[in-house]
């Protein structure tokens, strides 16, 4: 100890069993100490904790730390007295006896670190005790649930600026593994934050390899998801967007994977939950399929694998969760699979968690009218579900969220899924419409930064995380797909491929911005329903331009000029709030080469089935390439597929990014004798073989030897 202050180099040895510092920790402690405010931007497992817990120590009285989560508070509870500091949580579960244990404690002097829900601060009681015996310093974790524009916004966190108030000035640090530019800011201002030191430390995580792959269908989901399972050793970790995903993915894993498999999600029972997590965190589970139920907090050094199942909503959902593989420093993946589908479900999850302006207004006035002065006759009560045919809804999300946003002002109360009206409402709605419909917008341009993400095959992927997180791009990881699998091929594309690509952007061109891709299809696939006939849209000189060629395929050619940067998206919104989406126009490339003034080179251009089969000419070998794959030789695939292990192994690349299991099936079936078969198949071309035909060629040879 130095003047009365710990020597915190000391303390980190001593009481955390660590030599040194992490990044960023030694500027956060000291800030702590010396009574800045601090926002802290760490990622999950680079040690925000000790941001907080080594200033208890080093301070007199205690700290009082806002944490979202009671099995999280509990967690840190016990990990921080296994290490001789005492610690506490106080929340609805606590039995009296154990509250006026933590009051004992803290008269006492002996309490360091005492943690609460921000839900504690609503009693008044709580605030009166804290008011008399305040604490050194203020610390909010998970502080990107204070704001409106971040991914998991917690509205009791809103009113933590109340707290500060009260205790005069209190220095204040906010915590949080995941705040964007807009989200920090936001974080300071409503905290009323003076000066605050910002400290953003942890992106480079160079032993995680963040992968996207394609998986256009269903059984796609399901075949990719057990493949990468299956070439992936150790603890593995599964996020699906919804309970039912969950469920229904735990139980065809169960069937398909060696190991034991469970699911995690919000509807089990809290033993349940506290089972399934004793199991993972013992290292009993090989997998865990969970909702984002599952995760905050949750400090398990070895998960090898991350594997999104579903895509999240934000960038900050994603990275949140896919930061939990690797905590060890050892090699790890994040796998995010690529499904046209999920942009819809998250749309459907988007529109629940943003009632428009309409909906909020009429929905006041409905329980305006219903609600009634206390004459003894008890409350009235209504459900989310009760409320659809009055307001001529087909789901309740939105309500829910609406009666959720009502209770914020004190309008209804919450028990169970039954809502408890006030016995008076105020003349006018207190929700702000224009909030509504600025968050609906931010929310907009999160998920659409999500997809971008899943789409962009040109970028480093940890860089567009990085670049979206810190406002500036780096230098390429050097292990994402993109980066491992190097440039794709770039041509000059052939007169067929650029009509194509020139009948899109004729038509995209002449409605420029007015319409989304969805209309932008049924025009190029020639649809003369009522939707475009009536607008004259079938009078354009592009519809029908590629009649024949299948709705399916034109979605992937319109989302091939968007990865190659030749066309764009921008957010749309009806003024009344009622209706979104996207709207796509011609980047300045798509309009020059939509003139013909360019020509690019481009990767192979997506093409109609009939196509791909024309190219490969009449050949029994081309027809047996395009249609379903049927006798594959066993022996030969599983040599084949050896071969693709050794090919991973010496590049140091995923299996999969060598060829699919769909390749790996064709070449077993039919296997090719010469360089020139070899390009014929499905999912190989000319840097394959320049990577490894010759190698695909003599193992065929082998083969056959064998047989001979």
């Amino acid at each position: 100890m130095t003047g009365g202050i710990l020597d915190t180099a000391e303390v980190l040895r001593e009481r955390f069993g660590h030599t040194a510092f992490r990044e960023g920790q030694r500027e956060a402690i000291d800030a702590c100490i010396e009574g800045r405010d601090v926002v802290v931007v760490m990622p999950t497992g680079a040690g925000k904790s000790l941001c907080y817990q080594l200033p208890a120590l080093a301070l007199p009285g205690y700290v009082l730390v806002v944490s979202p989560l009671i099995a999280l508070m509990k967690d840190q509870v016990d990990q921080l007295r296994a290490k001789g500091i005492v610690a506490a949580t106080v929340h609805s579960g606590s039995t009296p006896d154990e509250k006026w244990g933590v009051a004992h404690d803290i008269e006492a002097g002996r309490l360091k670190i005492l943690l609460v829900a921000p839900e504690r601060f609503r009693l008044k009681r709580f605030v009166q005790f804290v008011r008399r015996f305040p604490p050194s310093r203020f610390i909010i974790d998970e502080a990107h649930c204070i704001s409106q524009w971040g991914h998991d916004f917690r509205p009791d966190y809103r009113r933590l600026h109340e707290v500060t108030e009260i205790l005069d000035g209190l220095p204040v640090a906010a915590l949080t593994a995941t705040a964007t530019p807009d989200v920090r800011r936001d974080i300071a201002v409503q905290l009323r934050l003076r000066e605050p030191l910002e400290i953003l430390t942890g992106f480079d995580r160079p032993n995680l390899a963040f992968e996207v792959v394609p998986a256009p269908s269903k059984d796609d989901k399901l075949t990719v998801t057990e493949e990468l399972l299956e070439g992936t050793e150790g603890v593995r970790l599964v996020y699906a967007a919804s309970r039912r995903s969950v469920e229904s993915l735990a139980e065809h894993l169960r069937e398909h994977l060696d190991g034991d498999v469970a699911a995690y999600h919000a509807g089990l029972r809290d033993h349940e939950r506290a089972s399934v997590q004793d199991r993972f965190m013992s290292g009993e589970l090989d997998v865990l399929v969970a909702t984002n139920a599952f995760g905050m907090g949750v400090d398990k050094a070895d998960i090898r694998m991350v594997l999104h199942y579903d895509m999240p909503g934000s960038l900050e959902a994603y990275y949140q969760e896919a930061g939990r593989a690797g905590r060890d420093g050892e090699p790890a993946r994040c796998v995010l699979l690529q499904h046209g589908a999920d942009y819809a479900l998250q749309r459907f999850f988007l529109d629940g968690a943003n009632p428009s302006p309409d909906l909020v207004q009429r929905l006041f006035r409905i329980l305006s009218e219903r609600c009634r002065p206390s004459t003894g006759d008890g409350p009235v009560i209504v459900r989310a579900a009760d409320l659809k045919e009055p307001l001529g809804e087909k789901r309740d999300g939105a309500i829910d969220t609406a009666l959720r946003m009502f209770r914020r002002f004190g309008l209804v109360d919450l028990r169970g899924d039954e809502y408890t009206l006030a016995s008076e409402f105020p003349d006018r709605c207190p929700v702000p419409a224009d909030e509504l419909i600025e968050k609906r917008r931010r929310d907009e341009e999160r998920l659409s930064r999500m997809w971008d993400y899943t789409r962009g095959g040109r970028e480093c992927r940890f860089d567009r995380v990085r670049s979206y997180f810190v406002g500036k791009p780096g230098d390429p990881c050097g292990r994402c797909d993109v980066c491992a699998g190097g440039e794709r091929e770039r041509r000059t594309p052939t007169s067929a491929e650029l009509e194509r690509v020139q009948a899109v952007l004729r038509v995209v061109a002449e409605l420029d911005f007015r319409f989304g891709p969805t209309k932008i299809v049924k025009i190029l696939a020639g649809s003369r329903t009522t939707d475009l006939t009536d607008r004259g849209l079938d009078r354009l000189d592009g519809h029908g331009a590629l009649r024949g060629a299948g709705e399916p395929f034109i979605r992937d050619l319109i989302r091939f000029l968007e990865d190659e940067g030749l066309l764009e998206r921008e957010a749309f919104r009806s003024a009344d709030g009622t209706r979104s989406g996207s709207l796509l126009g011609l980047t300045p490339a798509g309009t020059r080469l939509a003139r013909g003034e360019i020509t690019p080179e481009l990767p192979p251009v997506p093409a109609p089935r009939s196509a791909r089969s024309s190219r490969r000419g009449s050949s029994s070998r081309a027809a047996k390439k395009a249609a379903p794959v049927a006798d594959v030789d066993s022996e030969l695939y599983e040599s084949l597929r050896g071969l693709r292990v050794e090919l991973s192994d010496e590049h140091g690349r995923p299996a999969y990014t060598f060829f699919s299991n769909e390749t790996l099936e064709l070449l077993a079936s039919d296997p090719p004798e010469s360089r020139e078969e070899f390009l014929t198949v499905k999912g190989l071309g000319e840097k394959r073989w320049d990577t490894f035909g010759e190698r695909v060629l003599a193992r065929i040879a082998q083969w056959r030897a064998s047989r001979a």
